[in-house]
Order: C-alpha cells, then sequence, then structure tokens
C-alpha cells in the first residue's frame, strides 16, 4: 500500500524512534523523581500505550469516556479523564469507577 492509499486519520511512525523517545521519556522522569501520566488520545491504541506507560496498568490520562473505557477494557487501571465533565455523562464515568473498584 502506497501512503497516498492510506484513510486518513492514521498514524504513521518510525517504530524505533518512537520506543527510544518512550524509554528517553520513562527514564527522564525516573531520574527526576516525577510520575509519567502520559496522554493517550493521539495513539488511541493499546500497543502505542504500553510503550509510553511505566505499567500496563498506568498510569495515564484520557480526554474522552470512550478512551477511557477502550484502555480500561484493555487493563489500564490507573486513568485521569482530564477535561471538565457534562453532568450527563456522570452515570457512564461512575460505571468505570464502579469498574475500577470491583478490579
Amino acid at each position: 500500500m502506497e501512503i497516498t492509499e492510506l484513510r486518513t486519520p492514521c498514524l504513521i511512525l518510525d517504530e524505533k524512534k518512537f520506543r527510544d523517545h518512550c524509554n528517553w521519556m520513562k527514564d527522564k522522569c525516573k531520574r527526576l523523581g516525577v510520575n509519567l501520566r502520559p496522554h493517550l488520545k493521539t495513539g488511541k491504541s493499546r500497543e502505542v500505550a504500553l510503550c509510553q506507560m511505566i505499567s500496563q496498568e498506568g498510569p495515564a490520562t484520557v480526554s474522552t469516556l470512550l478512551e477511557a473505557e477502550n484502555f480500561f477494557s484493555w487493563g489500564v487501571r490507573d486513568l485521569i479523564y482530564a477535561v471538565g465533565i457534562s453532568p450527563s455523562k456522570f452515570s457512564r464515568a461512575a460505571e468505570l469507577i464502579k469498574k475500577r473498584l470491583q478490579a
């Protein structure tokens, strides 16, 4: 497949550079004594998230409840929903919290 044939949006990256950058980021945070909580919005995939996070359970940040639900279903348990929440989303967010407490 040619790059011009790809449907957008899609993610194209140099895997080695990406992995090297993720490792550099994790090492730097560790040296500085700060917690790394990557935002998982751009990659939107389990494989990218696993490379970014310090463990398969997180921590991580998301910006939609759909992202939170998907990453939770893949085993990420330490999630922050990093946007304001409207009252119409309370029950959906509460359901995720309930699942987290049961896990």
